[in-house]
């Protein structure tokens, strides 16, 4: 210990020696009770066997694709897409812009190919102009570029194109804005709201997909309602499975080869006989009915059952602190600064 040191620290943190050893007593207690804590907190054994048998056992399943009990999109009539706009309308009204606007880059600007202070001089003095709140055509008197007019636009596809850009930054009216090597300077002359015109083959693909969603969302939700208020038995899972009823195992919780891991998860909690809805990992909806559970032996000797037991005592450790967290959380109201939040992280970045 070096008494020097430890007084140059003390004054450079601004503390006094009696406050800062008493902060240090307080930490080093705290360490220790949390340290008690944890060694203490096992799970009983009885316990962890039911958990590793359960989580471990062999689900029989039948089940089968919801696919073909939805309606098809070709059966969805100009009449029925009618009625759903009418429906929605709100939802479904889109924003168009009429605007017009330039592409600008050196070999327009100033008769060069290639970026030089120039062409970025050219630039200022058109960015100057906006702020200055002149009109396109004043900007363009004396730049002899081809203008490019749009009417009723709003994007139809995810591709980015100068016009989908201008659309993005519609919030401005009139601005300069970079498209890859070039600058856009666009004037927005209109905004409005429109329904959907099924005459467009786009916008009419895109309302079935919509329909068909929805008709597969009011299906499957019809399917839930049923089996959580006890009406829906076996009778009726065999009758909408008719042929396509399929046989499948899973062999363990954490077995995700065929169903969505937190679908399986959700399997293992539900008793034999249950039916339930479920998706794989491509988002396939299947209906399905747990035929059967069959627990496996173990060996407690096993790694795996050894890990499981250690990982079950962390977990329970950490329930005791997070709860001891939530605890101090209720009773202090921490507000965190985030500008020296932002800070740290900048100077770890």
């Amino acid at each position: 210990f070096q008494r020097v040191k430890y007084e140059k620290f003390l004054l450079s943190s601004n503390l006094s020696a009696p406050m800062f050893e008493l902060k240090l007593k307080n930490r080093e207690l705290q360490k220790h009770l949390f340290d008690i804590i944890g060694a203490g907190t096992i799970t009983p054994n009885f316990l962890i066997e039911k958990k590793y048998e359960e989580n471990n056992k062999t689900l029989s399943l039948e089940y089968f694709n919801m696919e073909g009990l939805y309606k098809n999109k070709d059966e969805y009539t100009d009449e029925d897409l009618l009625v759903f706009i009418k429906e929605n309308e709100d939802q479904l009204k889109r924003e168009y812009i009429d605007f017009k606007y330039v592409v600008l880059n050196p070999k327009n600007l100033i008769g060069v190919e290639e970026f030089n202070q120039e062409f970025f001089d050219e630039i200022d003095k058109i960015e100057n102009q906006i702020s200055e709140e002149a009109d396109f055509e004043t900007i363009l008197e004396n730049i002899k570029v081809e203008v490019k007019e749009m009417t009723e636009y709003a994007p139809t596809s995810e591709a980015q194109t100068n016009e989908s850009l201008i659309y993005q930054n519609k919030s401005s009216k009139l601005n300069l804005i970079e498209s890859g090597d070039n600058f856009l300077l666009y004037n927005i002359n209109k905004e409005y709201n429109k329904s959907p015109n099924l005459n467009d083959d786009i916008t009419k693909g895109e309302l079935v997909e919509l329909i068909y969603q929805k008709g597969k969302f009011d299906f499957n939700r019809k399917i839930l309602k049923e089996i959580q208020s006890k009406q829906f038995n076996n009778s009726k899972f065999e009758d909408l499975g008719s042929n396509n009823l399929l046989k499948a195992e899973i062999k363990n919780i954490t077995d995700n080869a065929m169903f969505e891991i937190n679908s399986v998860k959700m399997l293992y909690t539900l008793p034999v006989n249950s039916f339930t809805l479920i998706n794989d990992k491509d988002n396939n909806i299947f209906l399905v009915k747990i035929a059967d559970s069959k627990k496996n032996f173990f060996n407690k000797s096993d790694e795996e059952y050894v890990k499981f037991i250690k990982n079950q005592n962390t977990d329970n450790r950490k329930s005791i602190l997070q709860s001891y967290d939530q605890l101090l959380n209720n009773k202090y109201q921490v507000k965190v600064n985030q500008k020296s939040v932002d800070r740290v992280k900048n100077y770890f970045k």
